[in-house]
C-alpha cells in the first residue's frame, strides 16, 4: 500500500541520512588527525622512518605534502606518510 511505501521511503531516507552524517564525522575527523600530525613535521625537522620489525632510516624533511612528507636520506629521497614517521630528539 502507499503508507507501507512511504514508510519505506523515509526509513531509507533517514538511514542514508545517518550514513552520511558518519561520512562526514570520519572525514572531519580524519582531515583534523592529518593536521595534527603535518603540523609536527617542519621542512629541516630531522626525522626517522620504517617499518616496526624492519630497517630505520633517519633524514632530513624537504617538501610537505597532504599526505606525504619528502625526506631526503643522503642525498636519496622517500616520500613518507606522515602516520610512519618520527621526529628525532637531538
Amino acid at each position: 500500500s502507499s503508507k507501507d511505501n512511504i514508510a519505506n521511503l523515509l526509513s531509507s531516507a533517514m538511514m542514508t541520512g545517518y550514513f552520511l552524517r558518519q561520512m562526514e564525522q570520519r572525514k572531519e575527523l580524519e582531515q583534523t588527525l592529518k593536521s595534527v600530525q603535518q603540523e609536527r613535521y617542519k621542512v629541516g625537522t630531522k626525522v626517522s622512518f620504517g617499518r616496526a620489525n624492519g630497517m630505520k632510516r633517519s633524514g632530513v624533511v624537504v617538501k610537505l605534502g597532504p599526505k606525504k612528507a619528502v625526506v631526503d636520506c643522503s642525498g636519496a629521497k622517500w616520500r613518507v606518510p606522515y602516520d610512519l614517521m618520527n621526529v628525532v630528539e637531538e
